[in-house]
């Protein structure tokens, strides 16, 4: 599924530091035409795009990109399979089998990729 210009797409994990990929997909996505909602631990800016320590629980988003070890998305299960996202990808060392079994059987579609390539390619 393509995502159309313009949704909203949620960035978990998000970090103000230039060298993480979570940085990188923000300005990307952004910079694509996405109205992108960034949530990490430390709030802050990305280029215009402002950093949310937490997220209200009623967000709704085509996609989720998860940067996030799997240790740390416990907090967004309940957000990730009740509703709020057609779309989760999983970045590479964010896997989460468990999580994933949930999300397919809330009718979330689940990509393992990267969200960088999927953009670069023209298959986000």
């Amino acid at each position: 599924m393509r995502t159309p210009s313009g949704e909203t797409i949620v960035v978990l994990g998000a970090s103000s530091k230039p060298f993480r990929y979570s940085y990188a997909a923000v300005k990307e996505l952004a910079g694509n035409g996405y109205h992108v909602v960034a949530i990490g631990s430390t709030s802050g800016m990305i280029g215009d795009v402002e950093i949310f320590g937490s997220m209200s629980p009623d967000t709704k988003a085509h996609t989720a990109t998860v940067y996030l070890s799997p240790g740390h998305q416990d907090m967004y299960e309940r957000w990730l399979t009740g509703g709020n996202v057609k779309r989760i990808i999983f970045n590479p060392g964010t896997e989460n089998i468990p999580l994933r079994k949930k999300l397919e059987e809330a009718g979330v579609e689940v990509i393992w990729g990267c969200t960088l390539v999927m953009l670069s390619t023209g298959g986000f």
